[in-house]
C-alpha cells in the first residue's frame, strides 16, 4: 500500500511539472490578437528589455558566439519573429535563468515591437 501511495505521488509530481512548463502556439496566437495601438520603439522599449533580460553574461552578450549576440541590432533584428516566438512561448529566458522570466508587458512589447515591422527606432 505504501508503495502504491508513493507510485501514485511520484506521478502527480511528474505531470505537474510537465504540465506547467508547457507552452503552446496557443500563447503565440494569443498575443498575435492583441493590438498594438501603441508604436513600440527599440531604443527606448526593447533595448531595456533585451540588456537587462537576455544580453547577460553567458547568454545573448556575443559570448556563444556572433549569430547569439543580441548587442548587435543587425543581429537581434534578423531573428526578431524567432525571438518574438521564444518570449510568447516562454522559452526565453529559460526557467531558472538568473536574470528572471518576462513580465507579460515585456513579451508584449517585444511581441508589438517584431508586429510593427522591428524597426531600428
Amino acid at each position: 500500500m505504501q508503495r502504491l501511495k508513493i507510485s501514485i505521488t511520484a506521478a502527480i509530481v511528474v505531470l505537474v511539472i510537465l504540465t506547467a512548463g508547457s507552452c503552446s502556439n496557443d500563447d503565440l496566437e494569443k498575443m498575435e490578437d492583441k493590438t498594438c495601438s501603441d508604436e513600440i520603439s527599440y531604443a527606448s522599449d526593447v533595448n531595456t528589455i533585451v540588456q537587462t533580460k537576455c544580453a547577460v553574461s553567458g547568454c545573448h552578450n556575443g559570448s556563444l558566439g556572433p549569430q547569439r549576440d543580441w548587442t548587435n541590432f543587425g543581429t537581434f533584428q534578423s531573428r526578431a519573429q524567432a525571438v518574438k516566438q521564444s518570449v510568447v512561448t516562454r522559452q526565453m529566458p529559460p526557467a531558472g535563468s538568473p536574470v528572471g522570466q518576462l513580465t507579460d508587458d515585456q513579451i508584449q512589447t517585444i511581441s508589438c515591437w517584431v508586429d510593427q515591422g522591428a524597426k531600428n527606432n
